[in-house]
């Protein structure tokens, strides 16, 4: 497991390298591998024992994959945007089968006023992706939620990771947020990419543990 880890780690950096410096194309390969990787090691890893639930996990991380491809082009941006949307709904129920639906005061206290302000600040920018946008957002503030409900009620490493997970998540999708409407950023592809790689690297390997912990 340790040297797969070291491989995402080796793919993931590539990936960010060429995003940066080009050429892009070496890009468009590295960045899909990179999931593809991932999407291995979890399957290596053993995987869900209840098959519906391997599915949603094995489903989420190929809507993540999809969401990688569609987001190479800037004119797909709604195709990529519902492929995770489609992996953040599948990512919550797997969270409320191998837990329960929980929703914590404290992490609703910080995440959905978090949640409104960014919106409003988004808000202006957002033309007819104002609907698309408004319902991402709550879907995603409605997984960390669940997460963050998770690692509440367990206290348990697993849970710990996967609350930390969630949150790389929503930092990720909020750099891309930022700066595709608000401020482009130069060194955007570091956050986004490492974030999001390093979240969907914790569910896959720690989801198995959350449920075998029950």
């Amino acid at each position: 497991m340790k040297n797969t880890i070291l491989l995402i780690m080796l793919t993931a950096l590539a990936a960010i390298i060429f995003r940066l410096t080009g050429p892009y194309w070496v890009f468009m390969i590295l960045k899909p591998l990179t999931t593809i990787i991932i999407f291995a090691a979890y399957l290596s890893r053993g995987r869900l024992r209840l098959v519906s639930n391997n599915l949603l996990m094995c489903g989420s991380l190929l809507a993540c994959l999809a969401g990688d491809i569609f987001l190479l082009w800037s004119d797909l941006f709604v195709f990529g945007l519902s492929a995770f949307l489609l992996a953040h709904i599948g990512f919550i129920i797997l969270f409320i089968r191998l837990h329960r639906f929980t929703v914590k005061a404290a992490p609703t206290l910080m995440l959905v006023p978090i949640m409104i302000i960014y919106y409003w600040i988004l808000y202006p920018e957002l033309n007819d992706l104002a609907l698309p946008v408004m319902v991402y957002m709550s879907v995603i503030v409605l997984m960390g939620l669940q997460g963050l409900g998770i690692s509440v009620d367990r206290r348990s490493q697993a849970s710990y990771w996967i609350a930390f997970a969630v949150l790389l998540f929503m930092f990720s999708d909020s750099v891309i947020a930022l700066n595709r409407f608000l401020i482009p950023l130069e060194w955007s592809p570091i956050l986004v990419l490492s974030t999001y790689w390093a979240s969907i690297t914790i569910l896959s390997l720690n989801l198995v543990r959350l449920e075998v912990e029950k």
